[in-house]
């Protein structure tokens, strides 16, 4: 397992979110949905 790090903005504030992920395209795929909900 590799810990994913990425940050998305919302209203000016700055969230970092960590996942655990058994590969990359694990992250892409958490990363696209918080992007989309």
């Amino acid at each position: 397992m590799k810990m994913c790090y990425f940050q998305i903005q919302i209203d000016s504030f700055d969230f970092q979110y960590h996942i655990l992920c058994s590969d990359f395209t694990g992250c892409l795929s958490a990363m696209s949905q918080l992007k989309t909900n």
